[in-house]
């Protein structure tokens, strides 16, 4: 069964129909599965290896690439849906971006019009890049769409790495004021084991969207809270915290992540004046001489950065 559908997988690519390549790799064809030359089936072709793995055989289905036939330049386009879709499936895209490199030369020295290569061979050579985390040769387009991605999943390690490799921090799509807020409400969840430690990788990552540029005083839009007074409700990252006062079922496990992360947003300038008008209007005029429990030290922090 396994050989028939590699055997189908080789008749999809040579065929160039992507629809038999993506039925066969659900059905558990090898995306790396070494074909031996024969596979090939062309005449005059110089062969450099015994054996070709599917993104290899897409190279040499390529080759007779003439820009000015609409029939081959749709034939890339299908061409890199299917090494797209192999990759997705965990193809190794190395094997052919050296046999690329063998065909054509070095990968920024590609003549397009000519080899027709370009934009398949980039699909493979940033592919390779990304699972060697090897940016060095990566336009800041594909850097900004790298980070935009990275910090949607808020990896830091990652974003770190892309920022270091010149992706932009300021990209428009790059929503890290969103995140910001997201990531405070993440550590406002209840925590409910006694002896548990504080999540601080929740905290060294609003630390990075601060740093990035993200604003401590982000509000949620006006209308997200259409039926209700805007100006009670928690509507940016230190709101959301003082909102929490209130909330009885929290452990000091959360109340210790929650002082630290107020602290931070404070020293990067979150409206002081701001949440401690909230905090009032919620619980009734400050005084500093209240019983010290979280509440108590979560407002007196806030009113030590309240300018007189």
């Amino acid at each position: 069964m396994q050989n028939k559908s590699q055997n189908e997988l080789l008749r999809g690519i040579s065929n160039l129909d992507y629809s038999a390549v993506q039925l066969h790799l659900n059905k558990g064809a090898n995306p790396n599965f070494e074909y031996p030359k024969e596979a090939l089936n062309q005449e005059n072709e110089t062969q450099l290896s015994d054996f070709y793995t599917p993104l290899e055989l897409l190279l040499f289905f390529q080759r007779n690439y003439n820009s000015e036939n609409p029939k081959t330049v749709k034939n890339i386009e299908t061409e890199v849906k299917i090494a797209t879709i192999l990759m997705d499936f965990n193809a190794n895209p190395k094997p052919a971006l050296a046999l690329a490199t063998q065909i054509y030369g070095e990968f920024n020295n590609v003549n397009t019009k000519k080899s027709g290569c370009k934009e398949l061979w980039s699909k493979l050579f940033y592919q390779q890049g990304i699972l060697t985390k090897n940016y060095a040769k990566f336009p800041k387009t594909i850097l900004n769409q790298l980070l935009v991605a990275a910090t949607e999943k808020l990896d830091l390690q990652e974003m770190n790495l892309l920022l270091k490799s010149g992706a932009n921090p300021k990209v428009k799509q790059l929503k890290i004021n969103e995140l910001l807020l997201e990531t405070v409400s993440e550590s406002l969840e209840i925590i409910t084991e006694i002896d548990a430690s504080p999540d601080m990788n929740l905290l060294k990552k609003i630390e990075y969207l601060l740093q990035l540029g993200a604003n401590p005083n982000y509000k949620i839009p006006k209308k997200e809270y259409q039926n209700y007074s805007y100006e009670n409700q928690p509507f940016s990252a230190l709101r959301l915290l003082v909102f929490s006062i209130s909330d009885a079922r929290k452990t000091n496990t959360n109340r210790d992540l929650e002082l630290e992360i107020a602290d931070l947003l404070l020293k990067n300038g979150a409206d002081a004046k701001c949440a401690m008008t909230f905090a009032e209007k919620r619980h009734g005029k400050y005084n500093p001489h209240n019983e010290l429990d979280y509440g108590q030290k979560l407002l007196n922090l806030i009113a030590s950065e309240i300018k007189t």
